[in-house]
């Protein structure tokens, strides 16, 4: 193959996972064309050297305006694109506003075309301000925006004269939004209540700009935020919630997701997770002199002015961490800039309004912070005030989110979101090539403290002059061009590292978008938000109770919870697993309707994997070893697969039952290439791993309110020990301990306590399904992160099945026994008061004719692990 551009040596991040080795990135006509080890260039490809640095999506920043009418002194496309792209974005949405005056909504549309035509450095997109939604626009005009003007999202404004709607317009709206799949976008605040502050605090002289955090109350947000979540409810519709500030607004929005399973979408700013409203009392403007870099300071009552923004910074740390946490949590969806900056010096309609507006007067009367306009600049900045985040070891900010959140909040959600994923916010194969390379870790040239000077909006000021990051973009490509280069920026001078130009934006039209949360999250469609239906199976997935396990945690005198995954609807946590590995197929256009789904799994996968695909039409094949219960066997054929049980031999075996599995798969995809085959892989397939950072890790976190001190739980494919190692470590900062749980016959005990020596496998397990004689994708990328393990002998995992049932009123099986005797140890290892949480990752039905059979106890010498008082459990001869 021939590439135009090759990367090498790229560290590649994506929403799921950071790739393990160093890779080449190959780039033709615009495309990603492979990712590779090492790729080979012809004479003529461009080789781009990432020297081992982080290499991520194009930034997208899915909410900036500019060149609007009520930001007239604020950035133009050219200034902002350019701004955009020097931080390392490749795409921008930016809103065109209808106006009161507006009766047709394709003028205002054209308008906007043509102030962005040829004027933008990157790709970008609108989403309409509606403000008159008559009749006509809803029935006519809507409708052809969506399926043939490539607008498919709308914002609607609960506040601001010229802009509000009442609740009745916006029902009118969802009700048209959702049957067009439109996303709808809502800015959340109470008018009534803010007019009501505003008033009151102008009639007692307090107008310095530090009294509009005060005139804009957290509760204005919150129950707007509330009532926007009812109108919602009532209409079935898909919202996202723009710019939220709040922990009581972030907890409406996070009860409605996890607890009502209701699709509304979260999105907060930079500026909401670092700064708070003390900026507001600011009387201190500073500068840098572009020609010495010397930076002074002046002394300026209105400089608080410049942090003006609605809604307002917050008051304290404590709400500042409320918005990490949410992030974390997976509450919020996507991260934008907001970017809606006016001049700080512009006495027309920038922040100077106000003062000059009180001069003019000439009766003494003061500025007021109610006629300063709204907005902060921050297109440049995102990108590299959350990277540092991901990235720096400094406090406060040491992995305040993990590298895929960052990606995924950054670039992917809001490609998915917007509609139009398949084409960018994603590095594989397919898609644009819309590259971000930062600096390798380290690099004395990525550290940057931001200074305005350094910019290139067209705006005065930053709110965050004088942070320091520790990383900015290097090299941005977009579509395969090198459109920025820092090195050529510090070399040259200011503007000089902008190697594109603006004509080298395109328009995006954009198709409907995707549901990411709630009742159809991870990728799952509802009604007008695409062509699928919902699959009432998967759709029962996850949010599984958090049981506590009242004896045992008597006896430690600590709290130990398990996670009730036998209620998933195919009774295991391998329902996850099962939903997520075959999307990722999907995704990758590895399946089509009626095509093969082929596993080798020792049974609960390929159980979950049997309920997805006859949901969704697909054929499924499972090679299991013949250890396996046949009661397993038995329900896998019951469920339209076809089984296949082989000798169990060693992973190293070419007749291992995976490899089968995966030849099986390679054979039907040669026979039939239209309707495709893919071995689905789950021992190595990531997207087993995520589905737990996705779903599991945050739902222990919600349902604990993040008061657990360790997790722990057994592994076979790796897939959840690491998922919820990964989702807890990420949203404790830390601070959550992980422990494996081992049975006999797995080596990964012994690997964690010698440091990393894998032994030959000996032995065996009664417990099904897990223990493991390698280290699996999917368990390499955080067994570093594992904080310890502890050995779980047979006799323990037999003796937990009957007490559990005894004491507890579970029936589980013996790989949840077995994870519940880990958490046992873990407790007594951290001592009393502590919290641990488990897996109870299926119930015993499948395997009662072993568990309780007095011969097979006997076989397997383990009748004596059953006091006395428990044998009247023992109910099969």
């Amino acid at each position: 193959m021939e590439f135009d551009t090759i990367i090498t040596n790229a560290r590649i991040i994506t929403a799921s996972e950071v790739y393990p080795y160093l890779c080449s990135i190959g780039i033709t006509s615009g495309k990603i064309s492979a990712i590779a080890s090492t790729l080979q260039p012809s004479q003529s490809t461009q080789v781009i050297d990432a020297e081992g640095a982080y290499v991520t999506p194009g930034g997208i920043d899915s909410h900036v305006h500019l060149h609007q009418d009520n930001a007239s002194s604020g950035d133009k496309w050219l200034s902002g694109s350019r701004s955009a792209l020097a931080g390392g974005n490749t795409t921008i949405l930016a809103f065109a506003t209808q106006e009161h005056k507006d009766e047709s909504l394709f003028p205002v549309i054209d308008e906007y075309h043509s102030r962005a035509r040829n004027q933008s450095y990157i790709d970008y997109g609108f989403h309409l301000i509606l403000t008159k939604p008559t009749p006509h626009i809803l029935n006519n005009e809507l409708p052809k925006l969506a399926s043939e003007g490539g607008i498919t999202s709308v914002k609607l404004y609960m506040t601001y004269p010229g802009k509000r709607l009442h609740d009745g317009q916006m029902l009118d709206i969802m009700m048209t939004t959702r049957s067009l799949g439109m996303t709808t976008m809502i800015h959340a605040e109470n008018a009534d209540m803010i007019d009501l502050v505003t008033q009151r605090l102008l009639a007692h002289n307090k107008t310095t700009p530090y009294y509009h955090a005060l005139a804009r109350p957290a509760i204005a947000e919150s129950e707007a935020t509330h009532r926007a979540i009812a109108l919602a409810t009532l209409t079935s519709t898909p919202i996202l919630l723009v710019h939220m500030s709040t922990p009581v607004a972030l907890s409406h929005a996070r009860k409605a997701q996890s607890k009502s399973l209701l699709p509304i979408h979260a999105e907060t700013c930079p500026h909401y997770l670092y700064l708070t409203s003390q900026q507001l009392a600011s009387t201190t403007n500073i500068h840098q002199d572009p020609e010495t870099s010397h930076v002074h300071e002046e002394h300026d009552e209105w400089a608080g002015a410049k942090h003006i923004c609605a809604p307002p910074l917050r008051h304290s740390e404590d709400d500042l961490q409320a918005v990490w946490d949410s992030l974390n949590n997976g509450t919020i969806t996507v991260i934008s800039s907001d970017h809606a900056p006016t001049r700080y010096d512009d006495i027309v309609s920038g922040k100077q309004k106000a003062v000059e507006a009180a001069r003019l007067k000439g009766d003494g009367s003061k500025p007021t912070f109610a006629a300063t306009p709204n907005g902060l600049p921050g297109i440049e900045t995102r990108l590299p005030v959350l990277f540092h985040a991901a990235t720096s070891d400094k406090v406060p900010a040491a992995r305040r989110i993990s590298l895929e959140k960052f990606v995924a909040v950054t670039s992917t959600n809001a490609a998915r979101l917007y509609g139009f994923g398949d084409r960018k916010g994603v590095l594989a194969p397919g898609y644009d090539a819309d590259v971000v390379i930062w600096y390798p870790q380290g690099d004395s040239k990525g550290r940057t403290v931001i200074r305005n000077a350094m910019l290139h909006h067209a705006i005065d000021y930053t709110p965050f002059e004088g942070h320091e990051v520790e990383n900015w973009p290097r090299r941005v490509l977009l579509r395969g061009k090198v459109v920025w280069d820092r090195d050529v920026e510090l070399r040259d001078g200011h503007g000089k590292g902008l190697l594109g130009g603006a004509g080298d934006g395109q328009w995006l039209s954009r198709r409907k978008g995707e549901v990411l949360v709630g009742r159809s999250g991870g990728g799952w469609e509802v009604e007008g938000m695409g062509s699928g239906e919902r699959e009432a199976w998967g759709l029962a997935i996850g949010n599984t109770p958090l049981i506590r396990l009242s004896a045992l945690s008597a006896q430690t005198k600590c709290t130990i919870l398990g996670k009730a995954e036998f209620q998933n609807p195919g009774g295991s946590v391998k329902d996850r697993a099962a939903l997520y590995v075959v999307k990722d197929a999907e995704d990758r256009g590895l399946l089509k309707p009626g095509g093969t789904v082929v596993e080798g799994t020792a049974g609960n996968t390929g159980i979950g994997l049997a309920h997805v695909c006859r949901s969704r039409g697909y054929k499924l094949v499972i090679y299991m070893p013949n250890t396996q219960s046949q009661g397993k066997i038995d329900l896998l054929r019951l469920l339209g697969a076809e089984v296949y049980p082989v000798p169990a031999v060693a992973w190293e075996n070419s007749e291992n039952y995976n490899w089968q599995a995966k030849r099986h798969a390679e054979r039907v995809a040669k026979e039939d290439p239209e309707k495709g085959a893919v071995w689905t892989n789950q021992f190595d397939n990531t997207a087993n791993r995520r589905a737990h950072v996705e779903t599991t890790g945050p739902e222990i976190w919600a349902q604990t309110g993040g008061k657990i001190d360790a997790f722990t739980c057994a592994t076979g494919t790796g897939g959840t020990l690491a998922g919820v190692t990964r989702s807890l470590k990420d949203l404790s900062q830390n601070r959550v301990k992980s422990f494996l749980a081992d049975p006999p016959g797995s080596v990964l005990h012994s690997y964690i306590q010698s440091g990393g020596t894998l032994k030959e496998r000996t032995g065996s397990s009664i417990t099904e399904g897990i223990g493991q004689g390698r280290v699996t994708d999917n368990l390499a990328q955080e067994v570093s992160e594992l904080d310890g393990s502890v050995h779980v002998p047979d006799e323990e995992s037999i003796f937990q099945v009957y007490r559990c049932l005894d004491e507890e009123g579970l029936y589980l099986g013996a790989s949840s026994a077995l994870n519940v005797a880990a958490a046992k140890q873990v407790a007594e290892k951290l001592g009393e008061g502590s919290t641990v949480v488990t897996v109870l990752c299926d119930g015993a039905y499948r395997y009662a004719d072993r568990l309780f059979s007095e011969k097979w106890l006997n076989e397997k010498g383990l009748r004596g692990a059953i006091p006395e008082r428990l044998a009247k459990y023992i109910v099969l001869p």
